[in-house]
């Protein structure tokens, strides 16, 4: 059975947070705390501000369409720390340049705990390679624009074209 914790991501001025709703009320378990640039051109897009996906292994993946993508991991007892950050360098695809992860379609960890992504505008996914510890373009639906993932209750994915 899928995990029943409730987290979500707040903002707030030039911070944003990842909270967990807990029997005590919400409990801060990480605070972005660096420079942050707002796009007023962004601010009318129909996409969400953050996308959320919670990792094996104690691990956030939370993408910031002005930030980039996050991995968090726990340190202590319900605490997150950050891991690493990606750029829109970090999703260029061979021959095919840059994307602009400003508009990421979805975030999704599947049963095994591999990490899909993909963004607005761009064909096939990015699968996160834990060896390397970066993000690669995969050859699942490499021609075709994918524009939602849907994970079921054994946590397989299911992605629409």
């Amino acid at each position: 059975m899928p995990d029943q914790t409730i987290f979500l991501v707040a903002e707030n001025g030039q911070s944003f947070c990842l909270l967990e709703l807990t029997a005590d009320g919400l409990q801060l378990r990480w605070r972005w705390e660096g420079q942050r640039h707002t796009i007023p051109e962004m601010n009318d897009l129909n996409s969400p501000r953050f996308r959320l996906a919670k990792g094996l292994g104690g691990k956030f993946w939370l993408h910031d369409r002005e930030q980039g993508m996050f991995l968090l991991r726990e340190q202590a007892a319900g605490k997150y720390q950050l891991e690493k950050q990606f750029g829109a360098s970090h999703f260029a695809k061979p021959g095919k340049g840059q994307p602009q992860p400003i508009l990421c379609q979805f975030v999704a960890v599947d049963a095994m705990g591999t990490v899909w992504t993909t963004f607005h505008g761009q064909t096939g996914l990015f699968k996160y390679d834990t060896a390397e510890g970066s993000f690669k373009p995969s050859e699942l639906f490499a021609d075709v624009e994918v524009t939602y993932a849907y994970q079921d209750q054994q946590s397989h994915i299911i992605f629409k074209t």
